[in-house]
């Protein structure tokens, strides 16, 4: 969440980087920012469309949120470096192989709940003013 709000915090506070040409070498990590919350919203977008498409009986035209060819591809990736990993460190830790078998599932869930936190939380920081600036008033005690 804070993640997601400090992004944009961050775009919007620095909104004039795609118009200077002193800042041109930002122009990519600003554009790569603003995919990244376009695809997070045509990704929940396009998965909230494919189940109201499925609960109402009809049936869904698009792309569709259970992975495909590349999805799998991707995943099978994943799964060889997180087995190529464990298997490297498996000297330091003899039991690192039992854990492997819930951990290809970490990919999937913090894709999706990062994709669902960045259309709730980024778009709102946005427009948002910026918060002020917090200073911690910490107690002293004299010992």
């Amino acid at each position: 969440k804070r993640w997601a709000r400090g992004l944009g915090q961050a775009l919007a506070r620095h909104r004039e980087i795609p118009f200077r040409w002193k800042m041109r070498r930002m122009w990519p990590i600003y554009y790569e920012s603003c995919a990244s919350i376009l695809w997070a919203w045509v990704f929940v977008l396009m998965t909230a469309f494919w189940l109201l498409c499925i609960i109402s009986g009809f049936s869904p035209r698009g792309a569709s949120p259970i992975p495909n060819f590349w999805g799998m591809a991707i995943a099978t990736t994943c799964i060889a470096q997180l087995l190529i990993g464990a298997w490297v460190d498996r000297r330091y830790d003899p039991d690192i192989m039992r854990s492997t078998s819930g951990a290809i599932f970490y990919p999937i869930i913090y894709w999706m709940m990062m994709a669902i936190i960045t259309f709730i939380y980024t778009v709102p920081a946005l427009f948002r003013k910026p918060p002020k600036v917090q200073r911690w008033r910490i107690q002293r005690d004299r010992v």
